[in-house]
């Protein structure tokens, strides 16, 4: 974890995705894609309980955009600043 500040500056956004680039993927086999103040975090279907805990945290935290479940993954659109304060503070 991290105390660090979010910050909307074109490094520090690299920063910021790098954060938590590092703590998805050292927690979950996940793909990970950014958009525009978005992060797009994918997970395989078969890894179920783990989705169902990630997912129920962050529907709470109201850090959510939008959940996506394809055949063999869930994906979760969420907030870049709202995800980064909310997994990394």
């Amino acid at each position: 974890m991290t105390d660090k500040n979010f910050s909307k500056s074109i490094d520090s956004m690299r920063e910021n995705e790098a954060d938590l680039s590092r703590m998805f993927h050292h927690l979950f086999d996940c793909e990970l894609h950014f958009e525009t103040n978005s992060i797009v975090i994918s997970f395989k279907r078969d890894e179920e309980p783990q989705i169902r805990n990630i997912l129920r945290r962050a529907i709470q935290a109201n850090v959510v955009k939008r959940i996506v479940y394809a055949p063999s993954t869930v994906s979760m659109v969420l907030n870049l600043e709202d995800a980064y304060n909310y997994f990394l503070k």
